[in-house]
């Protein structure tokens, strides 16, 4: 009788891998492209072989662009990770800039609606060609 390996820790291809940390076969080949995976085994084949820990890595990596961070901070945290010199004091440091990043960009878009409400009051609507809100998106600055 041969033992029997959890599904979990069996290498499997990049569609399950999609499947299992939801981040789509494209994005996996790009972050694959800019390095931000780590290698990744291959086959005989040639095809991709995933393992539970570049299957996590990608869950991990699709829950910080949920959170809004870019590439470069999430290449730092696994640069961090990967060379064991991973805080709690530098998590939070990261984690501090992108909430600020986040408030910043809160507050662009708090002005960028004002905006837009201001030039859709000024636009009387109708079939007339002369347009309010037209002429200030030509002489507004």
């Amino acid at each position: 009788m041969s033992a029997v390996i959890p599904p979990h820790t069996t290498p499997h291809a990049i569609g399950e891998a999609s499947r299992r940390s939801g981040v789509h076969i494209e994005t996996i080949r790009y972050y694959e492209r800019i390095g931000i995976l780590g290698d990744i085994a291959r086959g005989d084949n040639g095809r991709r072989s995933f393992s539970a820990d570049s299957t996590e890595r990608l869950t991990f990596i699709r829950r910080c662009r949920d959170l809004g961070l870019p590439l470069d901070r999430i290449r730092s945290l696994l640069v961090m990770v990967d060379g064991t010199d991973l805080t709690c004091d530098q998590v939070k440091l990261e984690l501090d800039e992108q909430l600020q990043d986040t408030r910043q960009k809160i507050a662009d878009l708090r002005k960028l609606e004002a905006e837009l409400q201001s030039l859709s009051s000024s636009c009387a609507g109708g079939v007339s060609p002369d347009c309010s809100a037209m002429k200030q998106l030509f002489t507004r600055r």
